[in-house]
């Protein structure tokens, strides 16, 4: 892809002078001179989903087709999922109303009766929100309304497993 292409950026970063990481339009593109070229990436095994890229040093993250959040250290040659879990989509967890403009509640159906941490993730993987919480309840409330509009990812984790699933703010 040369650099008359039609497509729009969300995010552009650049590590050092000539290799970069673009995102827009559910796709990634990488630059090894400068940003007079951008090649496509296609990622191995996993989709990408309205992909935006944030790099902090050599990390960059994408969130994925599958709702949850990968990393790559090496400027996109290998891509993992962040962090030390066994992530995967919860079935049984309700989040509603979804979209929503204020008030959200999280239900929790087969989450282990033990403490764990809520946490919102941008779709470029900035945490947004994190709280700690003990199970005393199988629904836990927080406000959404000062949140910018867009697509979240919501995450419980507990000490074997990360749960995530997608939340929309709407204004």
């Amino acid at each position: 892809m040369k650099n008359d292409f039609n497509a729009i950026f969300g995010t552009v970063s650049f590590y050092d002078d000539m290799h970069g990481l673009a995102g827009g339009a559910g796709k990634v593109w990488l630059s090894d001179n400068g940003g007079l070229a951008w090649t496509e990436y296609t990622s191995p095994g996993f989709g990408i989903n309205r992909a935006a890229v944030r790099m902090d040093y050599d990390t960059c993250f994408i969130s994925g087709e599958d709702g949850l959040i990968y990393k790559t250290t090496d400027h996109g040659n290998n891509w993992t999922l962040d962090g030390d879990f066994n992530g995967y989509l919860l079935r049984d967890m309700t989040i509603y109303p979804n979209p929503s403009s204020g008030m959200v509640y999280i239900k929790t159906h087969d989450v282990p009766v033990e403490d764990f941490d809520i946490s919102i993730f941008s779709i470029a993987g900035e945490l947004i929100y994190k709280e700690h919480h003990s199970y005393d309840a199988n629904i836990i409330s927080f406000d959404a309304s000062e949140m910018e509009a867009g697509l979240y990812l919501v995450a419980i984790i507990n000490k074997a497993r990360k749960y995530t699933s997608k939340l929309i703010i709407k204004h």
